[in-house]
């Protein structure tokens, strides 16, 4: 095994790379806002979607210079609190009201005032600059809810057939339009970039298909599949004309209604909770970084917590920016000119650490690169090292944390349907977790980027794919045991809570899902049982 290591300066080791595409100098900062605090942490990543890094360059060292604040469209710079009518001004579907979907997603709105109460805090924070997009693009404004439908508006937010952030980009649709999934960042957390390419692929479909509605029916079923059903329905106008799956029908549908709502709240008798924005939606600007930074040390340098960091850069997954760019970070606008000072100031030693580690017996890339938490693909770059072939003896140069693993908030995914998360306890082994929770353990391991020798560690926290629950089962564990129910054949909400002897309400509370959501056969969902669970379950 590797048994010594030694943390060197980083002059020559640190990987440089491009400036963020996209953002430009603009004339005040925008109002993208941060992600929730205590609800939003960096997220860890699916390891089949690694993709090769490019060439790094040599780095070069920041100038102390006006932090680059985030493009905004001139709209956003209106009243702060009128984005509801700019909103509302912008809707141009037929909502379709006279159709019996619609009038039920209605219907059910009206019924279920808190369902919107419950996003207040993320709608505040994230559909104004979404409308100011819609409108920048003189697109519709009913796309702005979108969202809303497909991620609660949560830029964590990771569903099981691994669709990602506020859009729910699937990885070949992100790569497709630009996002980079890597290691290191998931851009399609990244609220500005994911926005824009949101908006480009929806302009795409209707440009394809001629009218929203079916663009957006193939945002939601594949545009593959709407060309096909397209062609066994010739004439068809809209998705309303088209035999669909019936999520997609749906997913048409309460678009519409929700727009409805949206534009006339007082017919309905409901109030909307994103009211004027006061500080809700604090305005951030963009800072150099000069290259490759640990986080702590940003967090440090910036007199920042590392929270801070990880919540205003929701696509960073790692304990460090990505090494090949882009080398900025998000910040809170009142803060830029301190924290853009402070890391010119830093030299390359300072930004980051690095470990020199002795080869030993069986040790392997793979191994390596998993006990320090970095890219394979890094590792070879930087040790010269072609394939996956090392010999013991020789010494591989590492990039590593400068505080202990234990220091840094611990990743982890969310969402509509997001993933629960394990806290590692005494005895612990990746067998016994994934029986205990009849999970896959080699979807286990994938989910937490982890192999067969990786060594758990007390209080280490696991990301349990599949599992329905944005919460920690670290605070189920204080009182009863959380497990996974598997959903079968007929089950619903209802049937479920009463053969566990809790509420419906606890049970949507717990896996954070919609009360009117569908649930599926093969569906896992956690459950505390109020005595034990029955056989089977």
């Amino acid at each position: 095994m590797f048994k010594r290591w030694w943390a060197l300066p980083t002059t020559a080791l640190i990987l440089a790379g491009c400036q963020m595409a996209g953002v430009a100098p603009a004339p005040g900062p925008v109002a993208v806002p941060e992600v929730d605090d205590g609800e939003m942490s960096p997220p860890s990543v699916v390891a089949a979607e690694v993709e090769p890094e490019p060439s790094p360059a040599q780095p070069t060292e920041p100038e102390a210079a006006k932090p680059v604040e985030l493009p905004v469209p001139s709209a956003a710079d209106e009243a702060r609190d009128g984005f509801l009518a700019q909103l509302r001004a912008g809707f141009r579907l037929d909502h379709d009201l006279e159709r019996k979907q619609v009038r039920k997603e209605v219907d059910w709105l009206v019924r279920n005032p808190e369902y919107l109460a419950s996003k207040r805090e993320r709608g505040l924070r994230y559909l104004p600059y979404i409308c100011a997009e819609v409108h920048k693009r003189e697109m519709p404004a009913e796309l702005c809810l979108i969202p809303i439908i497909e991620s609660a508006l949560r830029p964590h937010a990771f569903s099981p057939q691994g669709a990602v952030g506020l859009w729910q980009f699937m990885p070949s649709t992100a790569r497709r339009f630009d996002l980079t999934l890597d290691w290191w960042t998931d851009q399609r957390r990244d609220v500005a970039l994911s926005t824009a390419a949101a908006l480009d692929y929806l302009a795409q479909l209707h440009q394809r298909f001629g009218d929203w509605t079916l663009a957006l029916a193939a945002y939601n079923c594949g545009e593959g599949r709407m060309h096909r059903t397209l062609r066994r329905t010739p004439g068809a106008k809209t998705a309303f004309d088209l035999r669909l799956p019936r999520e997609t029908e749906y997913y048409v549908a309460r678009i519409l209604a929700y727009a409805a709502v949206f534009a006339d709240p007082e017919r309905y008798g409901v109030e909307l909770p994103f009211g004027p924005l006061d500080s809700a939606a604090p305005r951030v600007a963009v800072v150099e970084t000069g290259g490759q930074i640990d986080l702590a040390r940003a967090a440090e340098a910036i007199g920042q917590d590392m929270q801070y960091l990880y919540n205003l850069n929701p696509a960073l997954k790692r304990w460090a920016t990505p090494p090949n760019g882009p080398h900025q970070l998000l910040v809170r606008a009142e803060h830029a000119g301190q924290a853009q000072q402070a890391l010119a100031s830093l030299s390359n030693d300072e930004r980051m650490l690095w470990a020199r580690v002795r080869i030993g017996t069986n040790d392997t890339l793979s191994g390596i690169a998993s006990e320090y938490s970095v890219a394979m693909d890094t590792l070879s770059r930087v040790n010269g090292v072609r394939g996956t072939r090392i010999e013991e003896g020789d010494f591989l140069m590492v990039p590593t944390p400068f505080r202990d693993w234990p220091d840094y908030p611990t990743p982890f995914r969310t969402g509509a349907g997001g993933d629960a998360i394990y806290v590692v306890r005494s005895g612990d082994s990746l067998w016994k977790i994934s029986r205990r929770l009849d999970l896959d353990m080699n979807l286990l391991m994938r989910a937490n980027e982890l192999t067969k020798r990786s060594v758990l560690q007390i209080g280490q926290r696991l990301s349990l794919p599949g599992l329905g629950s944005t919460r920690s089962i670290e605070e189920k564990q204080v009182t009863q045991e959380a497990i996974a129910y598997r959903v079968r054949r007929n089950d619903s909400l209802s049937t479920i809570a009463a053969r566990f002897k809790v509420s419906v309400a606890k049970l949507v509370d717990w896996n954070d899902i919609d009360p009117k959501a569908f649930i599926h056969p093969g569906q896992r969902l956690v459950v505390r049982p109020a005595d034990q669970p029955p056989a089977g379950g």
